[in-house]
């Protein structure tokens, strides 16, 4: 029975067994840097249920370095606004339009509309959906 333990994440433990994938969890884990495994984390137990949703690790790692989308907590006090600026500059949504048109533009509305579907933000990381 594990009544109490550190740096084991919950979603791999429970008071009566440990999943068979932590140390294949641990060995990717490691070869990330910090922030992509706090970001790994946070997709494995929050956004698509691993190992309850039966992906293989590699399965799961492949999903994840697709949807990952960075870590938005700089300068901006919302990430999700950060997030919506990046893309709207990585798109090129303003390349044809005259700067001054840009003034106008909603980027919380933007954000907001983003997020609804297609994107989810947890801690200041940004994921795709799909």
């Amino acid at each position: 029975m594990f009544q109490d333990w550190e740096n084991i994440p919950d979603f791999l433990i429970s008071e009566c067994s440990l999943d068979d994938s932590v140390f294949q969890y641990f060995q990717a884990s490691d070869e990330m840097d910090d922030d992509t495994a706090e970001a790994f984390k946070i997709y494995c137990e929050q956004i698509s249920s691993w190992p309850r949703n039966g992906k293989a690790l590699g399965e799961q790692l492949e999903s994840f370095q697709e949807g990952y989308r960075g870590y938005f907590g700089g300068s901006m006090k919302d990430a999700k606004i950060e997030y919506a600026c990046k893309y709207i500059d990585e798109t090129g949504m303003f390349a044809d339009a005259p700067s001054v048109l840009e003034r106008y533009f909603d980027y919380e509305a933007f954000a907001r509309d983003l997020f609804l579907e297609g994107y989810s933000e947890l801690d200041g990381h940004v994921f795709a959906d799909y």
